[in-house]
């Protein structure tokens, strides 16, 4: 190990004697590659006043404080002393000295950037500046080393979710909730996620995936808003702004970037068998997107769970939600052929049942009608698991494309987009629109999805 040579008193006295200007200052620290000189320079206060920014009332300039910059490149040097002077840093929106705190804490021994933690909470709030994804390198530091609340403790401030402060619209009395965002760059935030989701996950476990939820479960409040009494799970309309949970969205909202989040840890704990772990965090947050999200993983690992697998493909509620259908469908593609014959039936009693035709009838359908659509409602409902029913049930199937022709595959009509006819009929009178509230009309205008064919069974309940 290098020695380093311990600066005198007369020498110390010297070099502040001649640093009575920034200039001098930035040049001498610039220079200091010896960790002896910090002591004697923190006696000296030269880690105390920071560059004070200029701003008017469009534009604010920040300034690099030499110190700190030192004060970073030596913290491999001497952990302990940096840290602890760093620890006392006040709070900063200046992103350079923000900068040196996290390449500070990302250079030392985890024991020492424990007391750091704090301190690279403090600076999320102003993180607005590119490279504030370097806290994740921390987070992920911390954590390897078994600093678990010092890690989540850093991440829980970097990954906070806000509300968007900018005037909401105003329409027919209501205000338009915005989407929440991200404290930091999204950007950066995004980069957390993907960079280190994985390897946080595999060192904090279920609180990672704790923290994400919540992080996620605040965002989606921003939006619809409910109380204990809601009933659950609390739709959120996922399945038309994240069609399929795999794939991202382009804008990097907060809620995108946190579904894949969480499905990325989520699903790492699935494939390191803390399937448990992970289903009860999902289980306990009230939104419909973790529902999906299940879905996708028990489609994804037909083995992981089959009796979950069974409660969920034979839920009545889940059944006939339209939202749910795509990840409903290929969860029953995956695992029908490794239910028991007992829990096959309960799928079809579910099918057999068919639709509500009172719905249909004060739709105005005819007779005719209603038995054409409920057919071909059993049709599509079949076509996922065709290929392992009984020789019975392909009879019955048979029959029924004797008048349909195959079904397909059921497709997200958000993500097959394309034109949509217009009819004679109107899937709601001018009546039952005029009647409802803004809230009733706003959620049916959101949830109601043209079908060519026959009616949308999102409204049609067996």
């Amino acid at each position: 190990m290098k020695s380093w040579a311990k600066p005198t008193p007369e020498l110390v006295a010297r070099a502040i004697a001649g640093m009575l200007h920034p200039e001098q200052q930035r040049y001498f620290f610039d220079r200091l590659e010896n960790p002896e000189w910090i002591e004697p320079l923190r006696k000296a206060k030269f880690f105390v006043d920071q560059p004070t920014p200029e701003q008017d009332e469009n534009w604010v300039r920040y300034y690099l404080w030499p110190a700190s910059r030192y004060l970073s490149r030596m913290a491999a040097l001497e952990p302990e002393l940096v840290a602890e002077i760093m620890a006392g840093f006040p709070a900063t929106d200046n992103p350079y000295v923000i900068q040196d705190i996290l390449t500070a804490a990302a250079s030392m021994p985890a024991a020492s950037a424990a007391k750091l933690a704090e301190a690279v909470a403090r600076t999320a709030p102003s993180g607005g500046f590119v490279g504030m994804d370097r806290a994740g390198e921390v987070a992920a530091n911390l954590a390897r080393a078994g600093q678990a609340s010092a890690s989540l403790k850093v991440l829980d401030s970097v990954l906070e979710v806000v509300p968007d402060t900018r005037p909401s619209t105003i329409a027919s009395g209501r205000e338009y909730r915005r989407e929440a965002r991200t404290r930091i760059r999204s950007f950066d935030y995004g980069n957390i996620l993907h960079t280190y989701g994985r390897e946080l996950t595999a060192t904090l476990g279920a609180k990672y995936l704790e923290l994400l939820s919540k992080k996620l479960v605040f965002a989606l409040t921003q939006e619809h808003p409910y109380d204990r009494k809601t009933r659950r799970p609390v739709e959120d309309y996922s399945y038309i702004w994240r069609p399929l949970l795999e794939y991202g969205d382009s804008r990097e909202e907060a809620k995108q970037l946190l579904i894949s989040g969480v499905l990325l840890s989520a699903e790492s704990m699935a494939s390191a068998g803390a399937w448990n772990d992970a289903l009860q965090v999902l289980q306990r947050q009230p939104f419909m997107v973790f529902e999906r999200i299940q879905f996708f993983l028990l489609a994804k690992y037909p083995q992981l769970d089959l009796n979950l697998a069974s409660q969920k493909l034979t839920d009545p509620e889940l059944f006939h939600d339209y939202g749910l259908r795509q990840e409903f469908n290929e969860l029953a593609r995956a695992t029908f052929p490794l239910l028991t014959k007992d829990q096959q039936e309960l799928l079809y009693a579910l099918i057999d049942k068919g639709l509500e035709k009172e719905l249909l009838v004060e739709r105005g359908l005819s007779p005719e009608q209603i038995e054409r659509a409920v057919h071909q409602w059993k049709l599509e409902r079949f076509e996922p698991i065709r290929d392992h029913l009984s020789t019975e049930r392909l009879e019955q199937v048979a029959e029924l494309e004797k008048e349909f022709g195959k079904a397909t595959k059921f497709e997200n009509r958000v993500v097959r987009g394309g034109a949509v006819a217009r009819g004679a009929a109107s899937p709601a009178s001018h009546e039952e629109l005029q009647s409802m509230t803004f809230d009733e009309l706003l959620a049916y205008l959101k949830s109601w999805s043209a079908d060519l064919r026959t009616p949308s069974d999102r409204h049609i309940r067996a």
